[in-house]
């Protein structure tokens, strides 16, 4: 898969410059794809995994950005045995340098995903913290009353808020 720099709107988390890049993706795919089947099911049946993001030009894009990435995409915070050592997409990012992930660990239903995911950008978009956002977000997502509102994990510092615009 041919790199390009992400796109979308430019925003900053206290002094760091961050992307968040929004994509819709489908169900994860089979378990003999890399990194304990996180392959991600893109449009066109193309597949994206985490060993896509690997190379001296992403890693250092990745580094310098910063860039939040939310995979709103079952089972996309999964994480597994690689050949050498932990695989998955969080282990990826994070150890590259991305300043959040966030993705469900099994599961979820479309309302489910949703209630969390616009609460949790209404959220970050009035300045709170990313845990505040999390907490707010899992609220919602529990009162669609699926027992999954739970599913959601997330790596980054929790008093880190976003700062939308230049």
């Amino acid at each position: 898969m041919g790199h390009r720099p992400p796109t979308g709107d430019r925003r900053r988390a206290g002094h760091t410059r961050i992307t968040f890049d929004f994509f819709q993706a489908g169900n994860p795919a089979d378990a003999a794809a890399p990194d304990a089947g996180a392959a991600i099911r893109l449009q066109g049946a193309d597949l994206l995994t985490p060993e896509d993001l690997v190379g001296p030009e992403i890693e250092g894009y990745i580094r310098r950005a910063r860039p939040a990435f939310f995979f709103n995409v079952c089972h996309g915070g999964q994480q597994g045995w690689a050949l050498t050592r932990l695989g998955g997409w969080a282990n990826r990012l994070i150890s590259a340098g991305a300043g959040l992930f966030i993705a469900p660990l099994w599961s979820v239903t479309d309302a489910n995903a949703l209630a969390f995911a616009e609460k949790f950008y209404r959220q970050l978009s009035s300045g709170e913290t990313v845990a505040e956002a999390v907490r707010t977000g899992r609220q919602a997502a529990r009162a669609v009353g699926d027992p999954t509102w739970l599913a959601y994990s997330v790596y980054a510092h929790p008093n880190a808020r976003v700062a939308f615009g230049e």
